[in-house]
Order: C-alpha cells, then structure tokens, then sequence
C-alpha cells in the first residue's frame, strides 16, 4: 500500500509541476520537461524511467523516478540466488551551468521495495527508506539529447533490519553505492 500511495504521490508532483511550468510563460521564469532512462536496470531484467521538470532560471530540476533491477551476482551472498530491488525516488538536482549541461549535484529520498530469494528458492521481502546524495555530469550530444554518467550513495534511513528467507539471515548493507549512465533529454 506504501507503494501505490508514494507511486500516486510522484505522479501527482509531477503533474502538478507540468501545470505550474504550463502557466510560467515569462523567459524569466521559465520550466521546462524532460525524461532519463538509465542504461544499468535494463541489462539486469529491470527497467528505469524518470520525469523531472526544470526551473531554468535557477538551475534546478526535480525529479521522479520508477525503477526496478536483479542485482549483480557479484553483489549477493553465496547463500541468495536473486536480489530484486524496486525504487521510487524524488531527488532535486542543482546545475553549475545554465541549460542543464556539465556538472551536476542531487540530493533527495528513496522508497526500496526487494524480494530475496535463497538457492532453494524460498522468497522473503523486505523494504528501506533510503536518502540519496549523487553527482553527475550531463554531455549534450544532439540539441536537447544527452549522456550523463553519475555516481550515487544511498544510506538506508528506516525499513528492514534483517530479513529470513527460509534458512539464511539477510541484513541489508545501511549504505549502497551505485554507479551508471542515463541518456536523456529535455523538451
């Protein structure tokens, strides 16, 4: 249920977001949209999909993302077989330069929804709330199309403490560090 309400709740900002930049016409003031895919899910049986809404004036964007992933073997204890991890996140990034271009810092808070499941493939979840601190650099390769490799550190706030799944004790690690490239682009 925590799930569909936070999921609700990030659809709502966001359109709520695209209603307040639809009503800023003023080049002073003016928002735009734009969306990321990150590279790294889709090659482990996830998907990844962001919407964020920029204050051009001020170089800030704030984003909403959906996200699922396998995490890699090499992350998982000889005892597990599969890790699956879904993640609802806001974070708001700041621009050192105008037109969301270069250097890039984002802070925000994570929802993390996982699934465990051991060699005999008995399956337990368990969930986090996690804060985010990353930075990234946005190349822009074609008019508004980008690449933006970025590094994060997730730090585990609340949630699951340990998990049993049949036999195995599984503490999730209270911090995560992550590493990808997205494309994206901005309208």
């Amino acid at each position: 249920m925590k799930r569909i309400a936070l999921f609700i709740g990030l659809l709502l900002a966001v359109g709520a977001l695209n209603q307040l930049a639809a009503q800023k016409t003023s080049s002073k003031n003016k928002c735009t949209i734009g969306t990321e895919l990150d590279l790294f899910p889709y090659v482990s049986n996830g998907y990844y999909a962001s919407a964020w809404l920029g204050l051009d004036d001020q170089q800030v964007r704030f984003r909403s993302i959906l996200a699922k992933s396998d995490l890699p073997d090499f992350m998982l204890d000889d005892e597990f077989n599969r890790n699956t991890l879904k993640a609802y996140a806001v974070v708001v990034d700041y621009f050192f330069k105008p037109n969301y271009k270069g250097a890039w810092l984002g802070s925000g808070f994570e929802y993390w929804d996982g699934e465990l499941e051991d060699q005999l493939k008995n399956k337990s979840g368990y969930h986090a709330w996690v804060y985010t601190l990353g930075a990234g650099y946005v190349w822009k390769i074609w008019d508004n199309l980008y690449v933006n490799p970025w590094i994060a550190g997730h730090l585990r706030i609340a949630g699951s403490k340990e998990v049993r799944v049949g036999n195995e004790l599984y503490k999730p690690d209270r911090f995560t560090p992550e590493i990808s490239i997205k494309l994206g682009y901005h309208f």
